[in-house]
């Protein structure tokens, strides 16, 4: 007789109204209005675009590494922009917290993404002696390239030996190094100048050790770039997340002065009130049952609050109650890894749940004949299993049929065809399907009518073609 009175809704939906409820634990002006996909873009893009122009000179050398490394201003605002929206969507999930199952982090124990560097093992960032070691190895760089160069010209007998051309594409492109404008731009060039690769035929150097000689150096080089290129990459990356959690700063610092939230702000504010004991205790009471329809579409933040509001009144920790928490769920449909989907999430939560209840697995098909069932059985029964390393894959369970009848349900068509032009394969795969369609009709096919779910013989009309959207 409650039914009525139910709260059914969307996470975000809920989150609102928890956050409208208890604004001063969630820590949201109470007068807060939510962006919709659309406005949430469009505000993000006027952010981006703000900050990006104000970035100002702490942030200039990083700006011009990535510009050198993406080779262009155009390709360098797309890709930074993309990386500055996958940091901040993510902002919720890189928040210090307990796993979903546990127990709740402490008030003031939270750390916002950003807040400080992710520094690597090693970079070059901080070097005492940047311009040192820099110097140092153009240098190596140039003599090792002079040493290839006399080899090759005393030793290889052939200008086509593949040796000997890449250790003159070596030489031309080292020459570069000493027109360099700045560290900079040295440092960019001495990780973009690939060494010569180990090549070569020993026939063709005289005598055959100069080929092996040869190889050794380049070989050596190879090494030493790929450790020099791995410190690179560190301090990128180190200045990237510096930059990243100061443009976090400036979208959420400009959200609190126009009192507006996007969607994950309504989670990482649900979850920021449910860490107040006071309210925790008080929804908890409340809420006397959850049920989460699609739980494999749930991710780290959102499975943390349902298991915080699962738990019982006054309890430590985030381990639901008996009998409270019903999840549904099938997680061979989890498609929504992007969105920060997370199957272990699942599995996490479906074994706590499973220590208060056995789980009822569903396998009955209602709607699929025989056929398609059992193919879809073998199929993906060789397809699906979980992996030794973790839990990040399902294990298969066989779904049933409900219908009867024992009719072939999927056919494999041949192609008629070895085209390997996708216009020509396109062509040949629609003769094929004709094909079948005429034999079906034409030599005595059966269908049941949906009027009187009797068997009669196919018409065209019965036919329906279902087929991916092309380009052209």
């Amino acid at each position: 007789r409650d039914l009525e009175r139910a709260q059914i809704s969307t996470i975000h939906a809920f989150a609102s109204a928890l956050l409208h409820e208890y604004p001063i634990e969630g820590g949201v002006d109470p007068r807060f209005s939510v962006l919709d996909g659309i406005d949430a873009a469009i505000f993000f893009d006027a952010c981006f675009a703000d900050f990006l122009a104000g970035a100002g000179a702490p942030h200039e050398p990083l700006l011009r590494r990535m510009i050198a490394t993406l080779g262009g201003t155009a390709a360098f605002v797309d890709r930074l922009r993309e990386i500055a929206e996958r940091w901040y969507d993510l902002r919720g999930r890189m928040e210090t917290s307990a796993p979903c199952a546990g127990a709740a982090a402490p008030a003031g124990t939270t750390r916002r993404a950003g807040a400080e560097p992710c520094a690597g093992p090693e970079s070059l960032a901080g070097a005492p002696d940047r311009r040192s070691e820099l110097d140092a190895r153009r240098n190596l760089y140039l003599e090792r390239a002079r040493e290839l160069q006399r080899l090759a010209e005393a030793h290889c007998t052939s200008s086509e030996d593949r040796g000997r051309l890449e250790i003159e594409r070596f030489g031309e492109e080292v020459l570069t190094l000493s027109a360099a404008a700045d560290d900079d731009e040295l440092e960019y060039l001495l990780v973009a100048i690939a060494p010569p690769a180990a090549k070569g035929n020993r026939k063709n150097w005289d005598p055959p050790e100069a080929c092996a000689r040869q190889k050794e150096i380049a070989a050596a080089l190879g090494t030493e770039h790929e450790r020099f290129r791995r410190r690179w990459m560190n301090g990128l990356a180190e200045d990237l997340a510096a930059w990243c959690g100061e443009f976090a700063r400036f979208v959420d610092e400009r959200k609190r002065e126009r009192a507006v939230l996007d969607f994950e702000d309504l989670l990482i504010g649900a979850r920021r009130l449910l860490r107040d004991r006071a309210a925790l205790d008080d929804l908890r009471a409340r809420y006397r049952f959850i049920l989460v329809d699609e739980f494999q579409d749930t991710d780290p933040l959102q499975a943390e609050i349902i298991m915080l509001l699962a738990s019982a009144p006054g309890a430590a920790t985030g381990d639901p109650e008996g009998g409270k928490l019903f999840v549904v769920g099938d997680p061979k449909q989890s498609i929504y890894r992007f969105r920060g989907a997370d199957i272990e999430v699942y599995e996490r939560v479906r074994d706590t749940i499973a220590g208060a209840g056995a789980p009822l697995v569903i396998t009955q098909n209602f709607r699929s004949l025989p056929g398609v069932v059992a193919w879809v059985n073998e199929a993906f029964s060789c397809l699906i299993h979980r992996p030794p390393d973790g839990r990040y894959q399902p294990e298969y369970a066989p779904i049933h049929p409900w219908r009867g009848g024992d009719r072939v349900a999927v056919n494999l068509l041949e192609l008629e065809t070895e085209a390997v032009k996708a216009d020509e394969l396109r062509e040949s795969e629609g003769r094929a399907v004709a094909r079948f369609i005429k034999r079906f009709v034409t030599e005595g096919g059966e269908v049941t009518d949906p009027r009187t779910r009797r068997r009669r013989h196919a018409r065209f009309g019965d036919i329906a073609l279902i087929y991916r959207g092309t380009p052209g």
